[in-house]
């Protein structure tokens, strides 16, 4: 089956199969507002422990390590910006998973979902 098979000119569904993400996109509700959010993600950076990290660079590199975290900021907003735009344009759910299968396929955010799953099971117990 060919990718435009299913499609009609407008981009919508002629074969009438429910996508399942997409019926379970429809079920979801937006209950967070922006402080909800401003928290997690603070609580997220407190918890993580990036400031003994941060203590720890500047014990072996000195002032430059201030340099190299600021230049590490300033790429990361570029990487915040997309995330923003894509889902300004694909308000889906699943957005670490689900936009990178919409911008670069399936194998790309098969392989993004195990690094995050791994990274999120493993920064954990190398803290302790």
């Amino acid at each position: 089956m060919s990718k435009d098979e299913g499609v009609d000119k407008a981009g919508e569904n002629k074969l009438n199969v429910p996508n399942e993400a997409e019926q379970t996109d429809k079920m979801l509700r937006r209950a967070l507002n922006q402080w909800d959010i401003a928290f997690l993600v603070i609580g997220a950076m407190i918890g993580s422990g990036w400031l003994f990290a941060s203590a720890g660079a500047s014990s072996y590199t000195g002032p430059a390590a201030i340099l190299s975290w600021l230049i590490a900021g300033f790429l990361m907003i570029f990487i915040a910006f997309t995330y923003t735009e894509i889902s300004g344009m694909l308000p889906k759910s699943g957005g670490i998973v689900r936009y990178p299968q919409y911008t670069h396929g399936g194998f790309a955010s098969f392989m993004l979902a195990w690094a995050y799953f791994l990274s999120a099971v493993t920064v954990a117990p190398v803290r302790l």
